[in-house]
């Protein structure tokens, strides 16, 4: 019965992750926002951040307030530069700037 129960539940996970590979593309995508963080990030956020960027469910940039050095996913800004930067991404799509 259990054999049962555990195929169930398998093949309702593979039905589910079918549909989602197939119709992903429907899903609407994020456009003016931006990831900020106070400080200097660890290392499990940035992967974290790198996972969701793979999955295609965020394509915004990472902004990390502080002072440090600029990898490739983030990009690092002063808090004076911060509201700034955030006007110039809500510009870029569109959006009020506020």
């Amino acid at each position: 019965m259990g054999w049962y129960i555990l195929l169930g539940f398998l093949s309702a996970y593979g039905a589910l992750s079918v549909l989602w590979a197939s119709l992903g593309w429907l899903l609407p995508g994020l456009k003016g926002c931006a990831v900020v963080y106070m400080g200097m990030p660890s290392q499990g956020i940035c992967r974290r951040y790198r996972f969701l960027r793979g999955l295609g469910l965020i394509s915004c940039p990472f902004l990390a307030v502080g002072e440090g050095t600029e990898t490739e996913e983030i990009e690092m800004c002063r808090r004076e530069e911060l509201l700034d930067r955030l006007a110039w991404e809500a510009e870029r799509f569109g959006g009020t700037g506020a």
